[in-house]
């Protein structure tokens, strides 16, 4: 990939007016943005089977997958791992 350099001054440059991001916490936005958009491609998904009565095996074509495995990714709301519980036994 071709960057300006001129467009991203180095740390020590007086040019350089803020600190860059701290990469723990470039890691964290990265996962969370995959998140949000794992719940747009699901709501979209439904949409399509919904409005145009598409089929888990042509979902599967569109995603280079099964339609098993895109009714696994796709055909229920999925609840993040953090936020579910363990049952009580």
């Amino acid at each position: 990939m071709n960057v300006p350099v001129e467009r991203y001054p180095v740390p020590d440059s007086p040019k350089r007016t803020r600190s860059e991001p701290r990469a723990l916490d470039l890691a964290v936005l990265a996962v969370e943005v995959e998140a949000a958009l794992e719940l747009i491609a699901v709501e979209q998904v439904a949409k399509a089977r919904e409005h145009h009565g598409l089929t888990w095996e042509q979902i599967g074509q569109a995603f280079e997958t099964s339609a098993q495995s895109s009714h696994v990714r796709f055909g229920r709301p999925r609840t993040p791992a953090r936020e579910t519980t363990r049952s009580k036994r």
